[in-house]
């Protein structure tokens, strides 16, 4: 099965925004900036300053839903790696992937696993964690390509 696509900087930051929210990291930042803004509320009629406590929860959700995404759209602009034209060639053997630069052949066994997102698969690599791909949904000509690649993907991975 083979299937194309040109990647978008929307993409990257769609991508980063949800692997945001699937990160125990991000949400225990959250739930610590929440304690301190729970804190903070508590102190406005005690400490004339109380109110910076309140400032870091609204901070670190502006980081993780708008900062970072915008970064990472804004890289992928600068970058024309990230936004060359994408080439997915799979089978029960391997992924071959390639863009205008390289050629990347994998055995299924590099990858661990595969998320599925409303829009996107993301691929994870088994030797780095946090490093993977991403296959926008629209690469597929057709429901049934999708459904053909789906299938595929959970006979060799994990999908979460």
């Amino acid at each position: 099965m083979e299937f194309t696509y040109q990647p978008a900087p929307d993409d990257y930051a769609a991508v980063m925004r949800s692997m945001s929210l699937r990160h125990r990291t991000y949400w225990f930042a959250i739930a610590s900036f929440g304690a301190v803004f729970v804190l903070g509320l508590f102190m406005l009629d005690q400490m004339p300053l109380g109110w910076l406590f309140l400032l870091p929860l609204p901070l670190c959700i502006l980081y993780i839903a708008v900062y970072l995404p915008m970064m990472w759209s804004r890289q992928a602009r600068r970058t024309p790696k990230m936004m060359a034209e994408m080439s997915w060639q799979v089978d029960d053997q391997q992924v071959v992937i390639r863009n205008a630069q390289q050629e990347t052949r994998m055995d299924w066994a590099k990858w661990e696993r595969c998320v599925e997102l409303e829009r996107y698969f993301l691929f994870f690599l088994a030797e780095n964690k946090r490093m993977f791909q991403f296959v926008p949904k629209r690469a597929f000509q057709s429901p049934e390509q999708l459904a053909a690649f789906r299938e595929l993907v959970s006979r060799k991975l994990p999908v979460k």
